[in-house]
């Protein structure tokens, strides 16, 4: 497996290999395969002279565990950003898929292989945002509080 590295702003980096004309980067978001679903990018660039290829026909193919429901072809597309071809993973079970993806353009026809482990999506709780919220609401009652009590003691010395 690839080190991990950011791609695609916060996509992590599962697959980087040259393979014939082309040196192609598969990226995912999340950080891991999950179940559902999981955010594909496919870079691929000229292994001759490391231009960005855009004009490339890219399709996925997965096969999962047993009783999984098998994926693809699946089109993964460039009509966001030229660069990256992109497509969602569906997958319906936890365990190892077989992910196969073939490249296609006037530079030549490549196909590549990798497993991937697809995990349960855990919850991402972010708990520096849920303390600064409880916090917050601190701040505001101890200082509605201190108004409302400092507001009877006032009154009372007069």
């Amino acid at each position: 497996m690839v080190p991990v590295s950011e791609a695609n702003g916060r996509a992590t980096l599962v697959y980087s290999q040259e393979k014939g004309p082309f040196n192609i980067d598969l990226s995912i978001i999340p950080g891991r395969a999950v179940v559902p679903s999981t955010h594909v990018s496919v870079l691929i660039r000229s292994a001759e002279d490391d231009g960005i290829v855009t004009d490339a026909e890219v399709l996925l193919w997965a096969t999962g565990p047993t009783g999984s429901k098998e994926l693809g072809p699946i089109v993964a597309e460039n009509r966001f950003a030229p660069q990256f071809y992109e497509t969602d993973l569906k997958f319906d079970l936890i365990g190892t898929w077989a992910v196969e993806l073939s490249v296609s353009s006037t530079l030549g026809t490549e196909r590549v292989s990798l497993d991937l482990e697809v995990e349960e999506a855990g919850t991402n709780i972010n708990w520096i945002m849920i303390l600064a919220i409880v916090i917050g609401i601190f701040a505001i009652g101890l200082f509605i509080w201190d108004k409302v009590t400092g507001r009877n003691t006032r009154n009372r010395g007069n």
